[in-house]
């Protein structure tokens, strides 16, 4: 695989992730507000921007982070072979490990475990649907590009 369509991959993935991550993020957000009485209309905007553009970069690196997870442990197998319950566990652990990494550098052993364990889940969660979505996705896409390469010729 050239380095070009491996690199392309990876970004693709991770803008699929950021878009998806960002959206529930700032669903949740509103969500959240509504529920607790919420501010005036400008707050609440400049909230659910900073909350959406949290969760579109925190989607991104975890997307990267899967793909490079995925290309690591299957890359000889194509679209049609992968399994989808594979795909959601590398999903899971690709989401995982930025907060573990985030866990190690910053906090280590100051880090309370009770807090962290839904936040794991919630993660592990984001990352299996992720994943999946991203191979349902493209096995759509490979599919339809087939079909018009038929009707073509």
């Amino acid at each position: 695989m050239s380095i070009l369509r491996w690199l392309r991959g990876i970004l693709g993935t991770a803008v699929t992730w950021a878009v998806l991550w960002s959206s529930i993020g700032t669903v949740l957000a509103v969500i959240t507000i509504v529920l607790n009485g919420g501010p005036d209309v400008a707050s609440l905007l400049k909230y659910t921007f900073w909350v959406a553009a949290f969760y579109a970069v925190w989607g991104a690196v975890s997307g990267g982070m899967f793909a490079l997870v995925l290309t690591a442990t299957e890359r000889r197998r194509s679209l049609a072979d992968l399994s989808l319950l594979r795909i959601v566990i590398w999903g899971a652990v690709g989401a995982l490990a930025v907060p573990i990494l985030f866990i190690t550098v910053v906090g280590g052993a100051d880090i309370q475990l009770v807090p962290t364990v839904p936040f794991f889940a919630i993660t592990a969660g984001l990352g299996g649907l992720s994943s999946g979505s991203t191979l349902l996705l493209a096995r759509r896409q490979h599919r339809d590009l087939l079909s018009n390469r038929d009707v073509a010729a």
